[in-house]
């Protein structure tokens, strides 16, 4: 994901738009038929308004708050993997989505096994102690390889619709939004990111193959 985000934003330089880093956004106003963002470090003024924070929207637009549920999760990577052929031997990742317990199984650099899971309220627990949950599942269904050494851990939070499916909606005059990707993020906000920078430029709700509704 890192590694998409730079090359998103590298794509978005070469295009003209210009990036403010560390300046989140603290409160957004209506001002005669702009919009202003505002930021400790100082504010823009938009003719339009796209918010793409999914998870991390609702506290900076309200209205969201009842449209979607915040999910706790975490992104755990072992040490390299002595067994990664036998446990994906063609590479593929695989997943189980049961939300009584994701279960997924990733191959990434370095023969590093990634999967994510439901963190736990307290942090500060190593990456051993957060993965346990998964451990559960893989003994149960792996019982003859060895157990992955879980070395990093990064957690985050997702956003999901009472129907799993991601939304795109408009949230007032020239302003829109898109959420619920249910932990399939990257995936579906590039599918929507296309969507939302048709709105951006174009501000026509019409021009988009995405359905766009109303909060």
């Amino acid at each position: 994901p890192l590694a998409l985000s730079r090359e998103l934003a590298r794509a978005c330089v070469e295009q003209g738009v210009t990036l403010f880093e560390r300046s989140p956004v603290q409160a957004i106003v209506r001002e005669a038929a702009q919009w202003r963002l505002i930021s400790a470090r100082g504010s823009v003024l938009a003719r339009r308004l796209v918010l793409a924070t999914d998870a991390y929207t609702r506290t900076l637009w309200p209205a969201l708050r009842q449209s979607y549920a915040t999910w706790h999760v975490s992104l755990i990577a072992s040490e390299p993997y002595s067994a990664m052929a036998e446990l994906l031997p063609r590479g593929t990742a695989v997943g189980d989505m049961g939300l009584a317990n994701i279960f997924t199984l990733r191959r990434t650099t370095g023969e590093r096994l990634v999967t994510s899971t439901f963190a736990p309220i307290r942090r500060g627990l190593s990456a051993q102690h957060i993965a346990e949950p998964f451990m559960r599942k893989f003994r149960r269904v792996f019982p003859d390889l060895p157990a992955p050494r879980w070395e990093h851990v990064h957690f985050g939070e997702i956003g999901i619709s009472s129907d799993m499916l991601p939304r795109l909606c408009g949230i007032g005059p020239q302003a829109w939004t898109a959420y619920g990707y249910s932990g399939t993020g990257i995936n579906l906000a590039l599918l929507l990111g296309g969507e939302l920078a048709k709105l951006a430029a174009s501000g026509e709700p019409r021009a988009t193959l995405f359905p766009v509704t109303e909060l």
